[in-house]
């Protein structure tokens, strides 16, 4: 599962001054093209510090974005794959007649 960096890093996302702003924006200038309404201790600096690593870590390309499904082994999306993702991590109890469908 993909967690946005705002969810990761709350009291970061607090503090920055402009909140949709692009990765590859942020990571155009050095040092990092990202200001904070007021200086960032402690905690704060410590997340800061690990955002950026995890930041730094990615590669940018310009190739459009891929969606993959990784419910099933060809990650492609089927019905069929999410309903059997929602069955087998107890989203919908396994005897559920959802679209006439039965697992046991």
């Amino acid at each position: 599962m993909v967690i946005p960096l705002f969810k990761m890093y709350p009291s970061l996302y607090n503090l920055v001054r402009k909140k949709n702003v692009m990765v590859a924006e942020v990571l155009e200038k050095v040092p990092l093209n990202v200001f904070f309404r007021r200086a960032i201790v402690g905690d704060n600096l410590a997340a800061w510090y690990n955002l950026v690593s995890k930041v730094m870590s990615t590669q940018l390309t310009e190739q459009n974005d891929v969606f993959v499904w990784k419910a099933n082994k060809k990650e492609i999306f089927t019905v069929n794959s999410m309903y059997r993702a929602l069955i087998f991590n107890g989203v919908i109890p396994r005897k559920s007649f959802l679209w006439g469908l039965e697992f046991h």
